[in-house]
């Protein structure tokens, strides 16, 4: 899957277009309204910074509709907030060919720049066309009195067309005098599983590389679909904090009338010329999740991450049931994000699950009182008390840490912190011992004034300031 998706809508930004005064006239910008032109560039989806043109691969129409969102600038008050005033509707699509030009769909007049003294904030945001006329993945609608449009996405397989649902926002920007063209990039709005091959072990230890018979995938505790809207985009990583602003590229998924449960049909293993391909045909677009985040029911079947896969084959449906627990060290998938997981079905006595490993008859027994964590680290309040009080305490061996919060790793206890964490009483430095790693996994640690921490600190807020020494 493509991660990220570049439509430029060029708009080339110069330092003493921003100085000169807002009523002085600026030489080669037309005082009078003036059409945008768009162009697009597209990067695969993995952590690269090669661009390609959207339409390289012939995909480009497959985005649907690009409906484009501009704000004055003037509407936006000092705390980010959209006040009342005048938003304008743009329709684009992907030209045809392979290159990299976007054009109007025709059934609404394009986008204008009104003049040289008005700023602009531009959010964007793809309705893909569905493959082979199956269910739509993504229905929106606007019209002139509705400023945020309302939209739904609905979770599935390559069918839905999510692979090219994308949307981002730009913002403040002016005319420029090398012509109205603006710059956005275009973000993946939702996430995926990919199922890079199913395998089969009977009673046996006979084992199939790929199967051949059609499976069902179901992820029963993940919601099967979701509203969203134009006016809430937000931080990738964060929720909607009633702001716009620049790079604020991702909807706000609303899960509150979703029914639960994402099944995909008659999955198997699909090739295709380029390893891209694959990617698309073997995935199963997904809201984003943590794979295990039921601590309150640690049951491994409550948690987001289970699924459970149904062959379908000449002996009669078998069901096999499993966990994504821990996937290379990561334990979420944020939008524009994918996993990969090779699985194998196992018939015989049930031994266990977790990723890549699926088994028949999941086993539940004495699981019930048996707290346990998928990967070690601090998941509750209480357990982030617990561990302020064995690392303040003057006697550690009195007050150990325990087993369950850190994992040794290069001879180092790494401690992992799962959510947001409120240390106000503390109020002086707490140095961490040398063989302690605090791995804040992009979680907050709010501390008391005049409060710090010292020592092994990795991709952790303090007091909301991201700190990151090893």
């Amino acid at each position: 899957m493509k991660n990220l998706v570049r439509v430029i809508i060029y708009m080339c930004l110069s330092t003493f277009l921003f100085a000169r005064c807002d009523n002085e006239k600026m030489e080669g910008i037309p005082e009078h309204p003036v059409e945008i032109t768009f162009a697009g560039n597209e990067n695969v989806f993995a952590q690269t910074r090669s661009y390609y043109p959207i339409g390289q691969d012939g995909n480009g129409p497959l985005y649907g509709t690009i409906y484009i969102r501009q704000i004055e600038a003037k509407q936006i008050d000092t705390n980010g907030k959209v006040t009342e005033g005048t938003i304008s509707w743009g329709h684009y699509k992907v030209a045809s060919g392979t290159g990299d030009q976007l054009e109007t769909t025709g059934d609404i007049e394009p986008l204008k720049w009104n003049s040289s003294q008005t700023s602009y904030f531009f959010q964007a945001l793809s309705v893909p066309i569905n493959a082979n006329g199956d269910p739509a993945g993504v229905e929106f609608t606007h019209n002139p009195n509705n400023e945020i449009g309302n939209g739904k996405v609905t979770f599935g397989g390559y069918k839905t067309g999510l692979e090219y649902f994308v949307g981002a926002t730009v913002g403040p920007q002016q005319l420029s005098p090398h012509g109205p063209k603006v710059v956005i990039t275009l973000q993946r709005q939702v996430a995926k599983v990919i199922f890079g091959g199913i395998h089969h072990i009977d009673i046996n230890g006979k084992k199939e590389e790929y199967i051949t018979d059609s499976c069902d995938i179901i992820f029963p505790n993940l919601p099967a679909n979701a509203t969203f809207d134009m006016g809430h985009f937000r931080e990738q990583q964060k929720e909607y904090d009633g702001v716009l602003k620049d790079n604020h590229d991702w909807i706000t998924l609303n899960y509150e009338d979703s029914q639960k449960g994402i099944v995909v049909k008659n999955w198997y293993k699909k090739t295709g010329s380029i390893q891209i391909a694959e990617d698309i045909l073997q995935a199963i677009y997904v809201p984003p999740f943590i794979f295990w985040d039921n601590t309150e029911n640690n049951r491994p079947e409550n948690q987001s991450g289970f699924f459970v896969i149904k062959r379908k084959s000449a002996n009669g449906i078998k069901t096999y049931t499993g966990n994504i627990n821990n996937n290379n060290n990561r334990i979420q998938l944020f939008a524009g994000e994918s996993i990969r997981l090779n699985v194998t079905l196992k018939d015989g006595p049930a031994t266990g699950g977790g990723d890549g490993s699926i088994i028949t008859e999941w086993s539940t027994a004495g699981e019930a009182d048996v707290p346990h964590h998928p990967i070690p680290g601090i998941y509750t309040k209480e357990e982030a008390e617990k561990l302020l009080e064995a690392l303040q305490s003057k006697t550690p061996n009195k007050i150990p840490i325990p087993e369950a919060f850190y994992k040794m790793e290069d001879g180092k206890k790494v401690i992992r912190l799962f959510i947001n964490i409120d240390w106000s009483s503390l109020t002086e430095t707490l140095t961490l011992p040398d063989n302690i790693v605090l791995d804040g996994q992009g979680y907050n640690v709010k501390l008391g004034a005049n409060g710090s921490i010292e020592g092994n600190l990795k991709d952790i807020y303090i007091s909301g300031k991201s700190i990151s020494n090893i």
